[in-house]
């Protein structure tokens, strides 16, 4: 089936180059600014509005900070043009967030609006990608149409961090202090669909636990979900030194291909990497809309 994008959205102006560079058009801006009426028709609506919001690394405002808001221009566009179906994306804290509110509110919205809504939590290293990153997928689908969302059957393929490492990257990814500890190598034995923390620096919790950010993996594991800093996150031992994942490395943990173009500026590209959308995990979504 052929499809097209009729429009696309996006507020910074270093983002809508890099999508110009992959996809040959530029993203209009702010959304908030863009009434329904210069928006084309359309049969599908894909968003991730911003998770922010909503994440354990955030502030947890939910739909009433200015970036959850956002949420209501989906809404919005959504009444103004009933499209069959959305797909949207956000972090996996969303489903809890102020006690259940949060979700009430979005399952409310789109009742509203005439949309059956369906929820899927998703591990993106149960299906081809060397990466733990949970998110929420929401599928809504016009009532008067005969689909249903299904789970999507996890692929389970044997994918592993070492699979996409290179062998030369920047000296500066690397981790140099006299405060690295390699407190449970053992535990990296054997390969898994999972990461595996060998290691940290600096000082623990008062529990006595090492912080997140300073924790090192194994590349037998899995990756820990991509953050949008300047390192994209965890470190792990690769050979016989401590480093972050290169641009390259992490634009393969979130499932792009090698040719995909990202903002000039090592922060800039980070952050577009830490924000995306894995688009293998877009389309098990689709495929798994079927007739009910």
């Amino acid at each position: 089936m052929l499809t097209q994008c009729v429009f696309s959205s996006e507020i910074n102006p270093r983002t809508q180059e890099a999508y110009e560079a992959n996809f040959g058009e530029r993203p209009h801006g702010d959304i908030r600014e863009i009434p329904g009426e210069k928006i084309p028709p359309h049969d599908i609506l894909c968003g991730g509005f911003p998770c922010q919001s909503f994440s354990v690394s955030g502030k947890m405002e939910g739909l009433d900070s200015e970036n959850g808001k956002l949420f209501y221009d989906i809404v919005r566009i959504a009444k103004f043009h009933q499209p069959k179906l959305l797909l949207l994306e956000n972090v996996r804290a969303i489903t809890s967030i102020n006690g259940g509110k949060v979700l009430a509110t979005i399952d409310e919205l789109f009742h509203e609006m005439g949309y059956k809504i369906y929820r899927h939590v998703l591990n993106a290293s149960f299906y081809g990608i060397p990466q733990a990153r949970f998110r929420v997928y929401f599928v809504a689908i016009r009532q008067d149409l005969p689909f249903i969302s299904l789970l999507p059957v996890p692929t389970q393929e044997e994918i592993y961090l070492e699979d996409v490492l290179e062998e030369n990257v920047e000296e500066w990814l690397y981790i140099k202090r006299d405060d690295i500890v390699f407190d449970q190598r053992e535990i990296a034995a054997q390969k898994a669909m999972h990461p595996l923390r060998i290691g940290y620096f600096g000082k623990k919790s008062k529990e006595g636990k090492p912080y997140q950010h300073s924790k090192i993996y194994s590349p037998l594991g899995h990756a820990t979900t991509v953050m949008t800093d300047r390192r994209g996150g965890s470190t792990y031992e690769i050979g016989d030194r401590v480093r972050c994942l290169s641009l390259n490395e992490t634009r393969k943990v979130m499932g792009f291909p090698d040719h995909h173009i990202l903002s000039p500026g090592r922060t800039a590209a980070y952050e577009q990497l830490g924000n995306a959308v894995i688009p293998k995990m877009v389309g098990h979504i689709y495929d798994a809309i079927v007739t009910g």
